[in-house]
């Protein structure tokens, strides 16, 4: 997140106010474990950290008391790593009762249609990113072909996870269609190993010495996404943009 709000910053399309940050996060291994990333990161890259609380894992009603602190302290960024979009609908909600000159950030969640159905127009100018979210602009067709499969037999939008199992099974299928007998598991192994093709997310492919596949800009990129009047543009990185980002209605200009 530090260079591509380094990037905006730069561009001239994001002027932040200060170098503050508040962070918070629900008490599970995946919300808990970005938030403590993220808190290492703007430390690292020289930013002020005013806030990391942790609130238990469930439904959350009231983020009032941390919103307080938010006002008192008026960071430039706030980011809520907490996944569910119920919780981030009502974060969302309770922020714009006395909105901060902040930029807002909400893990996850808003990538998830109840988030949208929730937070209607209010969801305007929130940012959020995937890693293994589907690249659906005109540079990556195959998104377009796998989703359009799965609305016409499914009937509704598939989210992140109906597209990425879909391409994990055609990944082994792929595999085994090398290696001709699905007994050979270290070859077929050796087989996804050497996986490079375009898939709903980017380009797989895979690290020989760790097995995990590639992260990078030109290989899976981690996309950053901002709701604009209930449309998910995708600015960065750049070259599957399918729009640009734009200062939340909320912000100052």
């Amino acid at each position: 997140m530090v260079p591509v709000l380094k990037g905006l910053q730069t561009s001239g399309k994001l002027k932040l106010s200060n170098t503050k940050v508040a962070l918070i996060s629900s008490d599970n291994p995946y919300s808990k474990s970005i938030m403590e990333g993220l808190q290492k990161s703007f430390q690292d890259a020289g930013w002020t950290v005013t806030s990391a609380d942790l609130l238990p894992f469930g439904e959350i009603s009231d983020w009032r008391t941390f919103l307080a602190k938010v006002r008192q302290e008026n960071p430039a960024l706030i980011i809520n790593t907490d996944y569910q979009p119920g919780n981030a609908a009502k974060f969302l909600t309770q922020f714009l009762e006395q909105p901060t000159d902040s930029l807002v950030f909400i893990q996850y969640a808003p990538s998830v249609p109840e988030f949208l159905n929730l937070s209607g127009k209010k969801a305007t100018g929130i940012v959020y990113d995937l890693l293994g979210g589907s690249l659906i602009t005109p540079k990556n067709p195959r998104a377009a072909e796998v989703i359009a499969k799965y609305k016409g037999k499914y009937g509704n939008e598939p989210g992140t996870y109906g597209p990425l199992l879909y391409e994990e099974v055609y990944a082994y299928a792929d595999a085994l269609k090398k290696v001709g007998d699905p007994t050979k598991r270290l070859e077929i192994g050796k087989a996804l190993g050497e996986t490079n093709k375009k898939i709903v997310s980017g380009v797989l492919s895979f690290d020989p010495k760790t097995h995990l596949a590639v992260q990078g800009d030109e290989a899976l990129p981690i996309q950053f996404f901002q709701i604009w009047d209930g449309q998910r543009v995708l600015f960065y990185p750049g070259q599957y943009a399918d729009g640009e980002f734009r200062t939340p209605p909320w912000m100052k200009q």
